[in-house]
């Protein structure tokens, strides 16, 4: 008992909370109760599953590896960076909220309709667009997947077996959403009524005359509008009120660039150095130190210049010196290095052999496989046996045709493949080992030229971007979390303010600025008016402060926010009344429409060819319901008041004619094709809501 008092005192508040939170947990939901311990470190949840941080970076971490096949780089720019983690997000939107439905409809996909996706007549979209599996004129070979399928085994990176299965739940997915659409389509029926009078009305097209009172509500000052109007407008009508979350800015931008004697300067300096630009014969060396462009191998064909470089080099000789040229802050020459014809491409296969047990070695073994070779050994065979590359292996050896470019890893492999004879074999060491290679087919030889570009852009000093930067920093000190200091200083100053509206908590890019996660963090945690300090924005192009204007949370927006809107709808309400009754008081005795013109001061004017089919009329725009009312009106009787959307309307069918064109498989046909567009559009994000889908990855990404 000592002991268990001594617990009790010790431990006493840990153990009444541990028994609080067991007691909620009695009354409340047990996902509620985990929700309040672990969403704060979640990126998501939906289907009632919570998604954890680390369990997302791991499918990120998945998703770029896969990248890093395709594209054979870690490097990975922003775009590919959102692409991956938008990749990650699907494959929980997949797993959580399609496959429910997918089991509920009974839907799945057999091992032999797989094998169709990837053999048969119809190859799955995924394999299809996939340039992996393309052949060198860029179109999808089946000769590539086949290769590519059985390379797996002889793959000892296991890398093409990772991607094969990257691939085949790709197309897995697909097929499902497929199915999955197909079923919904499937639902659409369209009866004996419906079809009929869809058909009578695209076949009928009617010509009327009409006179219209348009809506002018704001200069209307007859019309008053009381709050109690306007509170019963928005209880009505709070559901055309329901909102996302968003946030309105207004920000003063200092461009970050280069200050007149910044570009005096850079000036000065190319035109120094381009004196030994005309006569130097180290060009590698002094572009290093001179030019922002380093010297570079490659043979430019024609038209992968600029238009002016491009002029200059297939005219010039080695001998030429470009004359400079001045863009913008940026001053450019070039000289001719070498002029050759070459061809645009190779067929390239080759045998690397690894520098074990020493170089030495490999080279021995290099030369004792050339010789074989040479007296007509099986280059595949041997490829297959010897060579470290399990990529190509499987198709023996074979790189298939590369371009300037396309190997950089290997550049003198590379360079070497473009000059040396066809169906030579040679031998050459890169950092990879040795490589045993012969060029089995060159593409037509085409002229090209190497160029020594000497090219320098003017930039911000550094005395340039301290004193951009104190502007903006003056800026936000003097506004504090003052909205009228902010506006009043830019005035001073001559600032301009540059609003931005409808900001979501998720956006990546604001206005003209991308990759702003900062910016847009910061407005989501500030208060309406307050004011930011100084963002450096687009890899330093600018200096950015901006204040909060406005914000809108999730849900029905309040009175308040919607009042004006809500006062121009009962005053164009209130208008269509009145012309209403005009309208009839004009009609009272007299079938003529020109009376009733004439009565109200306005014109007859008259609409051709107005259909069922569509909503709007040639000459008046969107007015579905002055069609409606067309459709079944009678002809030569003046008919109305119709309140449409532009204003209350009379008219008189003149004439109607109807055909026979438009037939029911038509409208089968268009009715079908519009039901599963809007499916398209609708589906999902039903069913995300359904599966109550939160998007948090914008508190880490």
């Amino acid at each position: 008992m000592a002991v268990l008092e001594k617990i009790r005192v010790k431990f006493g508040t840990f153990i009444t909370v541990i028994i609080g939170v067991a007691l909620i947990s009695f009354v409340v939901d047990a996902d509620q109760v985990r929700s309040w311990f672990t969403s704060r470190y979640d990126v998501g949840a939906m289907g009632g599953k919570s998604i954890s941080y680390q369990d997302y970076q791991k499918r990120v971490d998945y998703y770029s590896g896969i990248q890093q096949l395709r594209y054979g780089t870690s490097a990975m720019s922003e775009e590919m960076s959102e692409e991956v983690r938008t990749q990650a997000w699907q494959d929980f939107l997949q797993e959580y909220v399609l496959m429910p439905q997918y089991k509920k409809c009974g839907l799945g996909i057999s091992d032999r309709e797989m094998q169709d996706l990837v053999r048969g007549q119809y190859i799955s979209p995924v394999l299809y667009n996939d340039p992996v599996f393309w052949d060198e004129n860029r179109q999808f070979s089946r000769a590539a997947v086949l290769s590519f399928v059985q390379g797996i085994k002889s793959d000892r990176s296991g890398q093409r077996r990772n991607y094969w299965q990257y691939v085949e739940k790709r197309m897995r997915d697909a097929q499902m959403l497929e199915k999955y659409l197909s079923l919904i389509g499937q639902s659409h029926f369209l009866n004996d009524l419906q079809l009929q009078f869809a058909v009578n009305g695209r076949n009928t097209m009617a010509d009327i005359s009409y006179t219209v009172l348009p809506f002018n509500p704001i200069a209307d000052t007859t019309i008053n509008v009381s709050a109690a109007e306007l509170k019963a407008y928005y209880k009505k009508y709070a559901r055309l009120f329901e909102q996302e979350s968003a946030r309105d800015i207004e920000y003063v931008a200092f461009p970050i660039a280069p200050s007149a004697e910044d570009i005096t300067q850079t000036e000065e300096e190319f035109y120094k150095a381009f004196e030994e630009f005309k006569i130097t014969t180290d060009l590698k060396q002094f572009l290093a130190f001179n030019s922002d462009k380093s010297f570079d191998d490659y043979y430019y064909k024609k038209d992968e210049l600029s238009a002016k470089l491009d002029s200059f080099a297939f005219k010039a000789t080695t001998k030429d010196i470009m004359p400079i040229d001045i863009d913008g802050y940026t001053y450019t020459s070039a000289r001719i290095m070498d002029i050759r014809d070459m061809a645009d491409s190779v067929k390239l296969r080759h045998i690397l052999l690894p520098f074990s047990p020493t170089k030495e070695a490999a080279n021995k073994t290099a030369d004792s496989l050339i010789f074989v070779l040479e007296r007509g050994a099986n280059f595949g065979y041997l490829a297959r046996e010897h060579s470290r590359d399990g990529t190509v292996n499987s198709n023996d050896g074979d790189l298939g045709w590369i371009k300037q470019g396309d190997l950089r890893s290997v550049k003198n492999l590379e360079d070497t493949s473009f000059i040396v004879p066809l169906n030579k074999y040679f031998k050459i060491e890169t950092n990879f080992g040795v490589h045993i290679a012969q060029v089995t087919e060159r593409s037509a030889a085409v002229k090209k030229v190497k160029l020594a570009i000497f090219t320098k852009t003017a930039e911000p000093g550094r005395i340039t971007i301290h004193d951009l930067f104190m502007k903006a920093n003056e800026l936000a000190a003097v506004s504090g979390d003052n909205y009228n200091k902010f506006v009043e200083f830019s005035q001073e100053k001559g600032y301009v303010r540059v609003p931005a509206y409808n900001i979501t908590e998720s956006d990546r890019n604001v206005s003209v600025f991308e990759n702003a996660r900062e910016m847009v963090r910061w407005v989501y945690d500030a208060k309406k008016h307050a004011i930011s300090e100084t963002f450096n924005l687009n890899n330093n192009k600018y200096f950015v402060v901006a204040a909060v204007t406005g914000i809108r949370e999730a849900g029905i927006a309040p009175l308040e926010q919607v009042k004006g809107e809500i006062e121009i709808m009962v005053r164009v309400d209130k208008q269509a009344e009145r012309y209403a009754q005009q309208l009839k008081d004009a009609m009272a005795n007299t079938t003529d429409i020109h009376i009733v013109a004439e009565k109200l001061n306005t014109t007859v004017e008259q609409a051709f060819g107005v259909t069922f089919g569509s909503p709007v009329i040639r000459g008046i725009g969107m007015e579905p319901k002055l069609v409606g009312a067309v459709n079944v009106a009678a002809e030569q009787t003046l008919s109305g008041p119709v309140k449409g959307m532009n204003g209350v309307y009379v008219f008189t069918v003149d004439t109607r004619e109807t055909g026979a064109a438009y037939t029911a498989d038509d409208e089968r046909m268009r009715s079908n094709m519009m039901y599963m567009q809007n499916r398209l559009f609708e589906f999902l994000p039903a069913l995300e809501k359904a599966a109550k889908v939160k998007d948090w990855r914008h508190r880490y990404f």
